[in-house]
């Protein structure tokens, strides 16, 4: 340390000047002289400038920290129940077949543009409404539930119709509810799958017109009529796969406003008709039943009397067969015989007994009787015991 301080310069703020550069030639660098150090000292603007530098990148990391956390958070996404989400990335869907489809519950993807969460309601029902077939309504209508007025004509796109079997035009509005089954195909498969089942109803609606009468569509078989659509629309949804389960059909008709009086008084008199062939075959059958009844009846009581005579015939051969014997070895006994039974029966079914014994002269008998004569009583046995006089 004290040689180099005996070998510093008296002067030793002010150092070694280098050559001077003379024209022509290229300046050579500083050299300071070996074994010299040069102090550089700081001003207050350097040490200013270089607080402020860390300070900025103090904040500069902060900020990337805080870009970097909100980065990832924002990959952070919750689906909600009765929904499920497909993420895509970069437009292409991620993961397998299995896991595609996330389910209710926290997920997590890449911020956009990166992931795109696409969330799907799944597992309720859809309700789509196909106007195309009905008449022009105004929200007024609508809401107030009234028809709009009655016009001669149709409006060209405005006024929706179809053309039945026979010729004749009518009004149909359909409704259908569906339930999404698979996502992915209800998504991503179609550019818009509510216009393309709003398409398949039309569709639908206009070829099963072309089966039907009008009076049929509307009110005569209007259920078969909802039938043929209902099998038209699973027939396409089989041959193209939209990811669907279709729960519920209903269509709505209605004859053109400018004859919908006509067809109601047509209506009206076809029920009417129906109601007095119903009330005549409902008497018609009731009349027979009784027919039936009282047949049946007539049957079965002459099928009982019938056995009763054969029995009792039966019982009354087989009586004389048994008196035949009797008969054969002494008629007149027999003769006598049954004569006795025969008048003791007489005698036990009547109430007065007259006994004229026959004259000794063979002459007759005249016989006054008293009409409307009293009955003889028997004396009451029973008061005569108890009597104490006897």
């Amino acid at each position: 340390m004290a040689n180099e301080m005996s070998d510093a310069p008296d002067n030793p703020e002010k150092p070694d000047k280098p050559d001077e550069v003379k024209s022509g030639e290229d300046p050579k660098p500083f050299v300071p002289p070996a074994g010299k150090k040069i102090e550089l000292q700081e001003d207050t603007g350097s040490r200013a400038l270089s607080e402020a530098l860390k300070s900025v990148f103090a904040v500069l990391k902060l900020v990337m920290l805080a870009v970097l956390v909100f980065f990832v958070g924002s990959g952070v996404f919750t689906v909600e129940p009765n929904e499920v989400a497909v993420v895509l990335r970069f437009g292409k869907p991620v993961g397998t077949t299995k896991d595609r489809v996330k389910k209710p519950g926290l997920h997590f993807a890449f911020p956009y543009p990166i992931d795109e969460i696409v969330k799907i309601p799944f597992g309720k029902s859809h309700t789509i409404h196909s106007s195309s077939c009905w008449y022009y309504e105004t929200p007024q209508d609508i809401a107030r539930g009234t028809l709009p007025p009655a016009r001669n004509s149709l409006t060209p796109f405005f006024d929706g119709y179809v053309i039945s079997a026979d010729g004749n035009v009518f009004h149909a509005l359909g409704t259908m509810r569906y339930r999404v089954v698979d996502p992915v195909k209800y998504v991503f498969y179609y550019k818009d799958s509510t216009n393309l089942l709003q398409n398949v109803v039309n569709r639908a609606t206009i070829h099963a017109a072309t089966e039907f009468n009008a009076d049929e569509a509307i009110y005569k078989s209007r259920s078969l009529f909802v039938a043929r659509i209902r099998e038209l629309i699973r027939d396409t949804l089989i041959a193209q796969p939209m990811g669907i389960v279709m729960e519920d059909f209903e269509v709505k008709t209605a004859a053109p406003l400018a004859v919908k009086a006509a067809f109601e008084r047509v209506q009206a008199a076809e029920q009417k008709r129906s109601e007095l062939i119903n009330h005549a075959k409902g008497r018609a059958n009731k009349i027979t039943n009784l027919a039936e009844g009282e047949k049946k009846r007539l049957e079965q009581g002459g099928i009982i009397s019938s056995n009763r005579l054969v029995t009792s015939i039966a019982a009354e051969a087989k009586a004389f067969n048994d008196q035949l014997p009797y008969y054969e070895n002494n008629p007149s006994l027999f003769k006598r015989r049954v004569l006795n039974g025969v008048l003791q029966e007489v005698m036990d079914s009547v109430g007065d007994k007259f006994f004229l014994p026959a004259r000794g002269d063979g002459s007759s008998r005249i016989i006054h009787l008293k009409l409307n004569r009293e009955s003889i009583r028997p004396p009451n046995r029973e008061k005569i015991s108890n009597d104490p006089k006897r």
